[in-house]
């Protein structure tokens, strides 16, 4: 049942960032460490994030988890970790210092588990470098007709809505395989015996 309670919430969450993107013509930022430090280091070292993307038809979703790319992405936690820790010391941890870092800085209320919108404003705060993001410039939007900027936004929406589904069997996947006693979370100790399976695999 709570499974069930934390889709509907994620439906009309989903339901408002769909209806913004469309409006406004791009994703809102989900992560929330937004602070001026942050953009300004991803401009200044041009750094893109590993997106998960979809597999052809015949193979199975990548899992979340096991992605190194993904969770020991260090310009990543340079870009979220708290002030006090240097830049120095980011690169000097360890593959489980990593691990536990990637999971605090996605565990926004501090319980020591991730659930479904944790994981879905992971995602979300790459997908910003999504390389298959619909890019058009807004200037060009302007001189188009009002016909033409409709189909635009429309194929925008498609594309969104596709990468939102995607995302949602990855996390679905993720509490399916990784939420051992069925609570609706990844657990501290869920989320390294992840980690430990992804090592011996």
């Amino acid at each position: 049942m709570k499974v069930l309670a934390l889709w509907v919430v994620l439906a009309v969450w989903a339901t408002c960032v769909l209806t913004t993107s469309a409006i406004e013509g791009s994703h809102p930022p989900m992560h929330r460490r937004t602070n001026e430090h942050s953009h300004q280091h991803q401009k200044q070292n041009k750094h893109r994030h590993h997106v998960p993307k979809k597999p052809p038809a015949q193979l199975s979703n990548p899992k979340l988890l096991e992605d190194n790319q993904l969770l020991h992405d260090r310009e990543h936690l340079k870009e979220e970790l708290p002030e006090y820790l240097s830049l120095d010391r980011i690169e000097q941890m360890s593959d489980k210092e990593l691990d536990y870092h990637y999971f605090k800085i996605h565990d926004f209320d501090n319980n020591f588990g991730l659930d479904g919108m944790e994981l879905m404003a992971a995602i979300n705060h790459i997908d910003d470098d999504d390389d298959d993001d619909v890019g058009i410039d807004e200037e060009k939007l302007k001189n188009l007709s009002k016909d033409e900027r409709k189909i635009i936004e429309n194929f925008r929406q498609e594309k969104w809505n596709e990468k939102l589904k995607f995302y949602v069997e990855l996390i679905d996947d993720v509490l399916k395989e990784n939420d051992n006693n069925n609570d609706g979370y990844i657990s501290w100790g869920e989320f390294r015996l992840a980690q430990t399976r992804r090592k011996h695999s």
